[in-house]
């Protein structure tokens, strides 16, 4: 739970609400694993209509081969400095590991950073310049929700988050 909540008090106080009212509800009071994915599920659909805004600005697309979840996920679970920054060779891996395509290089996904940095909802910040650009989540939440979602749909599996949890903050 720590690897998708990354210190952040909202993410903490929801997962931890939704859990305790499960429990509660259940009548137990330790948690299985159903009860920690109903409550995720439970936070992911209540997280509020900004996130969710976010999400499908960022992920809406006509095209079925669109790769803009596979690579908010990458940029999740990649390893970034003290200040949240990556750079774009910093995902690769991540990124081979979520579309389950191992020739996937930098060049699949560079312009998908461009255009969530400028156009899809904006959820990424960017700095530099060509060849030399950095990225990083405009907002926190917005990152652990990245990551509590795909694990609810599916796209995550918990031994990719496991493989990456190195990544991820507040350990």
């Amino acid at each position: 739970m720590c690897s998708f909540i990354q210190g952040l008090p909202a993410a903490a106080h929801h997962l931890g609400l939704n859990l305790a009212y499960l429990l509660i509800d259940a009548d137990q009071k330790i948690a299985t694993k159903e009860h920690i994915n109903q409550a995720l599920s439970n936070v992911v659909k209540g997280m509020g209509q900004t996130l969710l805004n976010d999400w499908n600005a960022s992920t809406s697309s006509p095209r079925k081969d669109a790769l803009f979840e596979q690579v908010l996920l990458a940029c999740a679970l990649g390893p970034r400095n003290e200040l949240g920054w990556f750079r774009p060779i910093d995902i690769a891996e991540a990124f081979r590991v979520v579309s389950h395509e191992p020739l996937y290089g930098v060049g699949t996904y560079s312009q998908h950073l461009h255009k969530l940095s400028t156009e899809r909802g904006k959820v990424l910040e960017r700095r530099g310049s060509i060849h030399r650009f950095e990225f990083r989540f405009r907002k926190p939440l917005f990152q652990s929700y990245v990551l509590m979602r795909s694990l609810t749909s599916g796209l995550l599996e918990e031994k990719t988050l496991t493989e990456f949890k190195s990544n991820l903050p507040a350990q």
